[in-house]
């Protein structure tokens, strides 16, 4: 996961929600969402940060599941082949 990549998933967030100022962003502490671009573009757009604890995966419970359910239910058990066959079912 690059930088850009969370600056670019943010951005299109933003985009298409039109939160208000003081949304609370909350992360794990990944230098992605760490780093001076993402919080530049995130102070930019009135965006408050959040992080969890430095190792502390509990911080972040909720969606650490939420991830975990999403993966076994449209990854895990999608009987996706190749990557180009789920390119394809996903644009439909």
């Amino acid at each position: 996961m690059t930088e850009r990549l969370v600056i670019d998933a943010f951005l299109q967030g933003i985009g298409k929600e039109q939160p208000g100022s003081g949304l609370i962003v909350h992360t794990d502490q990944g230098s992605q969402s760490t780093g001076a671009n993402f919080m530049a573009v995130g102070k930019k757009k009135g965006a408050i940060p959040s992080h969890s604890r430095k190792g502390n995966p509990y911080d972040n419970a909720l969606m650490e599941s939420f991830y975990r359910i999403l993966k076994r239910e449209l990854v895990d058990d999608a009987g996706f082949r190749t990557r180009d066959q789920l390119v394809l079912n996903s644009s439909c």
